[in-house]
């Protein structure tokens, strides 16, 4: 389903206020193994080179077991912020 989703269009932050609206896209998200791969993808992306995407990241990893659209959504959003970014790295 991700290879469907257009993620050029940058975004300017990593997490939105949506994330946190529980009274919109509370039903759950089915491919829980392929929201699961998603976060944890972008997880060590913020760990490794991207720390200001590591409070979003780690945000969407607590709700592994039963995610949401709302947090696939984020996600989603999570993963067109670091394409929009991915020329301001942090090299060690």
């Amino acid at each position: 389903m991700i290879n469907s989703i257009d993620v050029t269009k940058s975004k300017t932050y990593p997490m939105t206020k949506a994330a946190y609206d529980y009274d919109v896209d509370n039903e759950p998200y089915e491919d829980i193994t392929g929201y699961r791969s998603l976060i944890m993808s972008m997880r060590y992306i913020a760990q490794t080179v991207k720390p200001d995407a590591l409070l979003a990241a780690s945000y969407l990893s607590t709700k592994q077991s039963a995610p949401c659209i709302r947090e696939y959504k984020s996600g989603i959003n999570l993963l067109s912020y670091l394409y929009g970014v991915h020329d301001q790295v942090i090299h060690l």
